[in-house]
């Protein structure tokens, strides 16, 4: 079985703690866990970005001069991608970034992180937090701070 220390709310180490095998004893699936994290962000995304074309646009729908004898460059449209207000070509529209990933690959992704942290010695078990009257960023931080063994990468 895998062990772990075990410390109090001072960063006290007071004992050891037997971890499951089947969660904190596998081998890690690299592929796995960043398929997990891209999903993960993906979902984080809104994909409220837009932009308008030119049929969205304000501006006339009327040829702006004739087609032949002007001496100028045939035109259709004011709403036309190269006229200063007219429709973007390719821009953004909204879209989902929604990813699904099934539950066992989940969990998976989880012991693989689980285990890589153990085996790192980056996992840290607390007996208890302490009853904490007020929330307070200093309380929290003094407790992270006398808990923690080595600085996070």
């Amino acid at each position: 079985m895998a062990e772990a220390a075990l410390f109090n709310s001072a960063g006290e180490r007071t004992g050891v703690v037997e971890l499951r095998d089947d969660v904190f004893g596998v081998e890690p699936n690299a592929a796995l866990m960043h398929q997990a994290v891209q999903r993960q962000l993906a979902n984080a995304r809104q994909g409220t970005h837009d932009t308008k074309t030119r049929g969205e646009v304000a501006g006339s729908t009327k040829k702006m001069w004739r087609q032949k004898g002007t001496g100028r460059a045939r035109q259709g449209s004011k709403r036309a991608p190269h006229w200063r207000t007219g429709g973007v070509v390719f821009g953004p529209h909204p879209r989902s970034y929604q990813q699904d990933l099934p539950k066992k690959m989940r969990s998976g992704a989880l012991r693989s992180a689980l285990s890589t942290r153990l085996r790192s010695g980056e996992l840290v078990i607390l007996e208890a937090i302490p009853h904490i009257d007020a929330p307070s960023t200093k309380t929290a931080r003094h407790l992270v701070d006398s808990i923690t063994i080595a600085k996070s990468r």
